[in-house]
């Protein structure tokens, strides 16, 4: 008995999908007896980078790999690259006015944010950072969900950067000779900008930025944001087909109803820079342009961030050396988006995972940085010097 003709449509589009959303670079296998080439006494700074973690709310297989790394590497610093809260971020108490709905939100919020602090409970609160991303700004994109989330880790100790839901750059020295910049990101691409910010305008930010790196030229520097600047998955305008077929996986998981026309019609959308959250929005594009603009005046700088659920590694200016610096995407802390199979085309990626997993930066006293990149169990994918 054969298929009608819709229904075997809708399975040669689940048969692509499902073939296609597999065939992305999330096999790899972990480097075959790997291990560190240099005495841990060589070390300056060691730095872990985790990402869009706010997914989980229990131990994790991949923070349990990560406190077992920091365990090992007790004086090393970790930055938590925002969306530390899904899916909303952290509602403030005075908004909830006694709604059970809203109070119950804060307290799966809370279990979100709690669970990544149990992996840094036993560290140096001094070497923790935080940075926020977009769902750190709530479904409104509302300063005082950025607040309420910053009061309630800094309360504890740690660090969050920058400070009140502005994106005026903020410096911390993680040792003598490496120095951490962090920025809001989604203040930079918002249509509406605050106004009690130090800094309110994009232009005054970059030009702070800029004048920031010059003053620590001498230095190593890693400038920490959420959203990432060129990028092989989703953001980048990358898609499997499955998105193409299953729309509506993307605002519910598990949510498998074929809806071909209006998938394609999806996807298009998102190419065409309809979200602000895509690399191809003209507001980002503006703020890839401008900091762009600014890393290349500055030679062997790492960008790192999340906003994609990957790990990603990325080189510009490979032929001008005092143009060049890299882009570190640490994203998959709670969540795995799919990878582009063919992103070695691209001729600034070097390295591209769809699974969980984190990264590490080790700057050595005599002036190189290894990257290495980790699966969820603490195995090494990935690792380049410079």
């Amino acid at each position: 008995m054969f298929l009608k003709p819709n229904f075997r449509l809708y399975f040669f589009y689940f048969l692509c999908s499902f073939l296609f959303s597999c065939k992305s670079a999330s096999n790899l296998l972990p480097i075959p007896d790997f291990s560190i080439d240099y005495n841990k006494n060589e070390i300056d700074k060691t730095v872990f980078l985790l990402g869009d973690a706010g997914n989980s709310d229990s131990l994790t297989p991949i923070f349990l790999s990560l406190k077992k790394e920091l365990a090992k590497n007790p004086s090393s610093a970790l930055i938590f690259l925002g969306d530390n809260i899904y899916p909303y971020g952290l509602i403030p108490k005075n908004e909830i006015k006694g709604n059970p709905k809203l109070l119950e939100e804060r307290k799966e919020a809370e279990k979100h944010i709690d669970s990544q602090l149990k992996i840094i409970e036993n560290h140096n609160k001094k070497n923790i950072i935080f940075v926020s991303g977009n769902h750190d700004w709530g479904i409104n994109k509302k300063q005082t969900f950025v607040i309420e989330e910053q009061n309630y880790i800094t309360q504890k100790g740690y660090n969050y950067l920058p400070k009140n839901g502005c994106s005026t750059p903020s410096v911390l020295a993680l040792s003598d000779s490496v120095v951490l910049i962090c920025l809001d990101t989604q203040y930079l691409i918002q249509k509406n900008k605050l106004s009690d910010c130090e800094l309110e305008t994009n232009e005054e930010i970059y030009t702070r930025l800029d004048s920031i790196i010059m003053a620590n030229k001498n230095k190593k520097v890693i400038v920490a944001a959420h959203h990432l600047l060129e990028s092989e998955s989703s953001h980048g305008g990358k898609f499997p087909l499955r998105p193409h077929l299953f729309p509506l996986v993307d605002l519910k998981k598990n949510l498998y109803i074929p809806l071909p026309i209006l998938g394609t019609a999806y996807v298009l959308m998102r190419k065409a820079g309809f979200s602000e959250q895509d690399i191809s929005n003209p507001r980002y594009q503006d703020m890839k342009k401008n900091l762009s603009s600014i890393f290349e005046e500055h030679p062997n700088l790492v960008y790192v961030c999340g906003h994609e659920h990957t790990l990603q590694y990325h080189r510009f200016n490979e032929k001008s050396p005092k143009k060049n610096w890299r882009q570190i995407n640490s994203g998959a802390g709670s969540k795995k988006t799919f990878v582009s199979r063919n992103y070695k085309k691209d001729k600034n990626a070097f390295f591209a995972y769809s699974n969980y997993g984190f990264a590490r930066l080790d700057y050595l006293k005599n002036g190189s940085v290894i990257v290495y990149y980790y699966n969820q169990n603490g195995e090494v994918l990935y690792s380049d010097k410079w």
